[in-house]
């Protein structure tokens, strides 16, 4: 058994239960425990084999790594996949190396650059961290049409990420500001900080008329919802998201994924850190001013990107072999 221990719903999750449930037995523990007691007895009352950690910087994992250093529960395999975490949590690993608390941890990196990042954090680590490449749907929703983008109307922009200060939206909206042409930006996410969006709404009441940004609450269907937009921008990293984007038929504007490098290769969308506000509008303002027929193509194209990256053999093979040594591994040592 493999149990899963993740703060939210976490699509990549699904994507790897549904791949490979006919090959392991998995089990997600509760995202409302609310002590670490909690955790250590839900834990204890499981015969698992390894356990899989969704993030790095929330308190069930943190709990959980705790746990498994202080063998308060059975010593079996404990991997980390930090999805993201590592760029947001400079602060606490300085602090985490020096009391060794992830030395007897396998840490799980999506693509190589996350590798690099693992390792920047955690330099004596490279016999500690494999990659496993995260899998798309295995039975993706219904695809939406490909679309024109309807002579001289707005451009339709969305954002949609939870929203504090990693989500980058303030930088999105400084972007806006200096576009010619008519823009409607919609702005879906979960509100995760106050103080921030009292300063993203302070940005979008000094906008120019013809710049409309408004948020929208969240979203449960990305996919559905984004089927009236033309651009996904999203100045963060998030596989399945852009995925999704893609899949509805949007371009897209985001930061640097290298799971995702062949949207610029393929004339697809653009990427740009969230200080690079130059590059953000030049493509902002490159899609104000794209002809409807050429919009409708590449329209067609990200979908046709998004459903090659669904069925990927070799990643799934890499997720199979990599979770049946880690259980070997532990089955080895009993």
């Amino acid at each position: 058994m493999i149990i899963i221990i993740s703060d939210k719903d976490r699509p990549a999750i699904k994507n790897l239960i549904d791949w490979l449930g006919h090959d392991f037995e998995f089990y997600c523990i509760p995202q409302n425990i609310s002590s670490k007691d909690a955790l250590q007895k839900a834990l204890s009352s499981k015969p698992y084999d390894l356990i899989y950690v969704a993030g790095v910087n929330h308190q069930l994992s943190k709990w959980a790594v705790d746990l498994h250093r202080d063998g308060k529960i059975p010593q079996k395999p404990l991997v980390i996949a930090p999805y993201g975490d590592l760029d947001h949590w400079r602060g606490s690993i300085l602090l985490n190396r020096l009391f060794g608390k992830y030395r007897d941890v396998t840490w799980l990196a999506a693509h190589d650059f996350e590798f690099e990042s693992i390792l920047n954090a955690f330099p004596s680590a490279l016999h500690q961290v494999q990659v496993m490449p995260h899998l798309g749907m295995k039975t993706p929703p219904p695809r939406p049409h490909p679309r024109s983008k309807s002579g001289n109307n707005p451009l339709r922009i969305a954002f949609d990420a939870d929203i504090h200060k990693q989500s980058n939206l303030d930088d999105a909206l400084v972007a806006l500001s200096g576009i010619t042409g008519d823009v409607i930006f919609d702005i879906y996410g979960k509100k995760q900080d106050d103080g921030y969006w009292r300063r993203c709404e302070s940005i979008i009441s000094k906008l120019p008329p013809n710049i409309t940004a408004t948020y929208q609450g969240e979203t449960q269907d990305l996919i559905n919802t984004l089927e009236s937009y033309h651009l996904f921008y999203l100045p963060t990293t998030d596989t399945h998201r852009i995925w999704q984007a893609l899949y509805a038929g949007c371009l897209v504007l985001t930061d640097y994924q290298p799971d995702w490098i062949d949207i610029e290769r393929y004339g697809l969308g653009w990427m740009a850190a969230p200080d690079e506000r130059d590059i953000a509008q030049s493509a902002i303002q490159e899609m104000v001013e794209m002809p409807d027929l050429l919009f409708y193509h590449l329209s067609e194209m990200s979908q046709q990107l998004a459903r090659r990256t669904t069925i990927n053999p070799e990643a799934l093979e890499t997720n199979r072999k990599l979770l049946q040594s880690l259980v070997q591994h532990d089955s080895d040592n009993r």
